[in-house]
């Protein structure tokens, strides 16, 4: 009986570097929901957790750097208020 083939490096390689960036897109899509559901619950605290996580894994998103910071600011003026 044959022995199967072996898999081309290149394409393993290329299949893993596929499956490790769709998973990063699915963590980015999942804290890009936590944290704008947090912030419509008024948990900015929750908020910029979730933000922090997004530019964890994609530190040059722009949607969560500006996000992050409208929640931080909105946190600091609310601080002021007490």
């Amino acid at each position: 009986m044959a022995r199967p083939p072996e898999p081309d490096p290149q394409a393993v390689a290329a299949a893993q570097a596929a499956r490790a960036a769709r998973d990063r897109e699915a963590a980015v899509a999942r804290h890009i929901r936590e944290a704008r559901s947090a912030f419509a619950k008024q948990d900015l605290e929750g908020a910029i957790r979730e933000w922090n996580e997004v530019l964890k894994i994609d530190p040059d998103n722009r949607t969560a750097q500006l996000e992050r910071q409208k929640a931080v600011e909105l946190q600091e003026r609310l601080r002021r208020l007490k």
